[in-house]
């Protein structure tokens, strides 16, 4: 598991979606043999949604993997249930890839809160500065959605932090 850990680091900063898929798939599968289906439940929502961004269906091309992947899921809904199974899988495929690379890596806590539960801007804890919710809501589009153009932006542009889109921006002008 450390060596999955260590290369979804590496993927993650290199912008590499299939990368990080793959990682975050492989570390599903570790989630369920650790007998926790929720988490792998996440984490193949999560690799999903990186697969999804990368342009493929799933593990396009890599017949041992997508293997894997469904000998996963079939476990990971056999141990949760097939409603806690969903709901897992979709908090994870909603969650921005940063934010499932920290909860993969064990920097967080949780992909997505429990049903019910505030999000940390309605808790007032928003992590966007003052410009950005402007520019938010002023668009009408979510947190969400504006982390997943900046990931977007990061990963086309080969850069791992929003600085460098900034100093980007600057020199083209």
């Amino acid at each position: 598991m450390r060596y999955a850990r260590a290369a979804l680091e590496v993927k993650h900063r290199l912008g590499d979606q299939p990368g990080t898929a793959a990682a975050l798939d492989v570390l599903a599968g570790a989630a369920v043999a650790d007998g926790d289906g929720e988490r792998a439940a996440r984490l193949l929502g999560a690799a999903q949604g990186c697969w999804t961004r990368a342009g493929a269906a799933r593990a396009a091309g890599a017949p041992a993997l997508l293997a894997a992947r469904d000998a996963c899921e079939k476990a990971a809904r056999a141990l949760t249930g097939e409603e806690r199974y969903d709901a897992a899988f979709q908090d994870g495929l909603r969650t921005p890839t940063a934010d499932a690379v920290g909860y993969a890596l064990d920097r967080t806590a949780a992909l997505a809160p429990a049903r019910g539960e505030p999000r940390g801007e309605e808790r007032g804890g928003s992590p966007l500065s003052p410009r950005e919710r402007q520019v938010a809501e002023r668009l009408g589009i979510s947190r969400r959605t504006v982390d997943s153009h900046i990931e977007h932006i990061l990963g086309k542009l080969g850069f791992t932090s929003r600085t460098q889109i900034g100093v980007w921006m600057t020199r083209r002008s």
